[in-house]
């Protein structure tokens, strides 16, 4: 807990914070709204009088006056209020993991976990708290998505550990599939510099990985569609793939219907 218990931030407080960052959230999230128009019979003499009308308003509501004129909103006091509700509400939540004694780092998913626990037990104040913060957490994940943002501690995949291929999968799986696998980079108006690595890669992995046998793949980069189309009725075409071997079969439009095999990939690899 605080160290000091007047400072602790009690439910209905957090209740109320809570509200009121969203709604600061929900405003920023809608930018500026502009209200469908009506068609205009003269567009270009609508233009010249709406110039005409034209004046910089003054700085005024904390904005501030940009170089060209215009208003600075980048300092308004709603994005002050946002950023200082939410560190209400995450100092909140290690009030409520202190308050739990769930002991070391804050961890937001055991955190909410408890409380759910707590509240199925009956207990009415740590329902109020799972449902603060458990519109919090979804809240700012939407924010996140929304902004395109990585949510904190996110594990890049360079930072993934590595992974041994597993001998079953290589002994069953491999020897049943069939993979064509087309990258083409040498495109005339916009060449591409990363599909044909790409699909380098692809053919890495069904082979170390799957144990898919390198006969059986069938790799071509900077192809045109001639190529293509015959490599896709080649594959069809192939007497190895079995029709008795049940299947999980992906379709190919354009093309009649493809023998079965245990799994059939066909990857075109652009950017």
């Amino acid at each position: 807990m605080s160290d000091n218990p007047e400072q602790a931030i009690t439910i209905e407080e957090a209740e109320v914070i809570l509200k009121c960052w969203r709604n600061l959230v929900q405003t920023e999230s809608k930018g500026f709204h502009h209200p469908s128009m009506k068609a205009i019979s003269d567009p270009f003499g609508a233009a010249l009088s709406a110039l005409k009308k034209f004046h910089v308003p003054a700085a005024t509501d904390g904005a501030s006056e940009s170089v060209g004129g215009g208003r600075d909103f980048s300092s308004k006091p709603s994005q002050t209020q946002q950023r200082e509700s939410e560190v209400k509400l995450m100092e909140f939540e290690q009030q409520t993991w202190d308050l739990y004694q769930l002991g070391g780092p804050l961890d937001h998913t055991r955190l909410l976990e408890e409380c759910q626990v707590r509240a199925q037990r009956g207990d009415r104040e740590a329902k109020r708290r799972l449902e603060v913060l458990g519109t919090f957490h979804d809240t700012r994940r939407q924010i996140r998505a929304n902004r395109w943002e990585l949510p904190p501690n996110h594990l890049m995949w360079k930072d993934l550990p590595e992974i041994t291929p597993d001998p079953r999968v290589q002994a069953t799986l491999g020897p049943h599939l069939w993979a064509l696998l087309i990258g083409n980079d040498n495109y005339p108006q916009s060449p591409l510099k990363g599909s044909v690595n790409d699909s380098l890669a692809w053919k890495s992995y069904l082979i170390k990985f799957l144990g898919v046998p390198e006969s059986q793949i069938t790799h071509i980069q900077d192809a045109d569609r001639k190529t293509m189309v015959t490599a896709l009725y080649d594959l069809r075409d192939n007497g190895e793939i079995k029709e008795a071997i049940p299947s999980k079969t992906m379709s190919v439009t354009g093309l009649d219907q493809l023998k079965r095999c245990a799994l059939l990939t066909v990857v075109f690899i652009m950017e």
